[in-house]
């Protein structure tokens, strides 16, 4: 099967519980970056990758509300709206200037003990692998992060 051109992009089956709305549960702590991550793998098992051209509208096609309306002034004012562009306007928009402090803040106050009784080392190091994945990278060193 011929493909009609490089603008063609497989057909994604849209699925309800990955729509970002910016309200609610969306403005808690790193709920974007999930949200981008889950739509990320989403749009993978579909053939698509962040690299593929047009993908930002697919990441469009996931929010309501005022994320909607962010999308959609881009992409009328962007000739091709690049998924950073995407990205950069709803942490503009959507994400607290504060996230990465509190994390880093968080990740500093993990400790083995919780009322003088020793911590199960499972729940810790969940807990750091969590909010490792929720600081920048290169941000806590090798070192930092071995438990």
């Amino acid at each position: 099967m011929a493909y009609p051109g490089s603008a063609w992009l497989p057909p994604v089956k849209l699925q309800r519980q990955y729509i970002f709305c910016g309200k609610g549960e969306d403005l808690q702590h790193d709920k974007l970056k999930r949200w981008l991550r889950t739509v990320k793998r989403h749009l993978e098992r579909s053939g698509l990758n962040n690299d593929s051209s047009g993908v930002a509208d697919y990441y469009g096609a996931y929010t309501e509300g005022k994320p909607n309306k962010a999308y959609q002034t881009l992409d009328r004012e962007e000739d091709n709206l690049s998924l950073a562009q995407l990205t950069n306007c709803l942490q503009q928009l959507f994400e607290a200037s504060t996230n990465t402090d509190g994390t880093y803040h968080k990740w500093q106050n993990v400790c083995q003990t919780a009322s003088r009784q020793p911590a199960c080392i499972t729940k810790i190091v969940g807990e750091l692998a969590g909010l490792k994945g929720s600081l920048l990278a290169g941000s806590i060193s090798e070192y930092t992060q071995k438990p």
